[in-house]
């Protein structure tokens, strides 16, 4: 799992990313495909509080059911 701000652009360096670890081999838990988690196209989430704590709730079991994290 990459994690990172996927506003502004950050996305596409988290899907480049995403890419380069696939083939170099590693199994990636790829966060936004799994239950169409990609909310990119959102700039303020202020009024979204219902949908912030499912995302983080959603990243959270994603690291839970990681064998390794690194900063």
């Amino acid at each position: 799992m990459v994690c990172g701000s996927i506003g502004y652009g950050g996305i596409e360096k988290i899907r480049g990313l995403y890419a380069v670890l696939t083939e170099k081999g590693f199994d990636a838990i790829n966060h936004l495909l799994e239950k169409d988690m990609d909310y990119s196209h959102i700039y303020d989430f202020r009024d979204k509080l219902e949908l912030s704590q499912v995302i983080v709730e959603h990243d959270l079991e994603c690291i839970d059911n990681a064998d390794v994290s690194t900063v």
